[in-house]
């Protein structure tokens, strides 16, 4: 009950991912599919519409919509992809879009992103005990925040610079 709102089905990563294509029915598929391209590009379509997505680009496909999506063929993407199923699968379009409205959306590369992502990963590949599947799928509202919400995000991951602080203390008191 825990995580009957949102959960992933499958996940998986694709390095420098030549001639990757994939297409899928409208509504055949009761998951939406999110693709972060962090290396490379290639190219969405959704809706009659084909978009390009690059390196710091994040993409949701609602469930059960008709879309492609492939590589480049001069600069082959690397993606890290999801199924995500449950209640809430709809609240999450609706907040992706907001930042979105039906495009991709460009992140900054970020190292703890990618850590988490791979924490969900590891521990699914141990198995799907309860402990598991709770850990990981515990952590994914925390990873779709790092998209969603990625200003607060990339606000507290940023390691301030000798001097920062002392340059915000002085505008603050000013």
């Amino acid at each position: 009950p825990l995580i009957k709102h949102l959960y992933i089905n499958r996940m998986g990563h694709f390095p420098h991912a030549v001639n990757h294509y994939y297409s899928r029915e409208a509504g055949k598929y009761a998951y939406a599919v999110l693709l972060y391209c962090y290396d490379g590009e290639g190219w969405i379509k959704i809706n009659g519409n084909k978009m390009a997505l690059k390196a710091g680009d994040v993409f949701l496909f609602p469930a059960y919509s008709e879309h492609s999506y492939g590589a480049s063929t001069e600069k082959p993407w690397s993606i890290l992809w999801m199924h995500l199923s449950g209640n809430n699968t709809g609240e999450l379009m609706e907040a992706s879009d907001l930042k979105t409205k039906g495009a991709p959306l460009h992140t900054v590369y970020s190292e703890e992103r990618v850590e988490l992502f791979n924490q969900i990963f590891k521990t699914l590949s141990k198995g799907f005990s309860i402990s598991n599947l709770l850990y990981a799928n515990l952590t994914l509202p925390h990873y779709l925040a790092t998209f969603i919400a990625q200003d607060s995000f990339n606000n507290l991951s940023r390691v301030p610079t000798p001097g920062q602080d002392y340059i915000t203390e002085v505008i603050a008191y000013m």
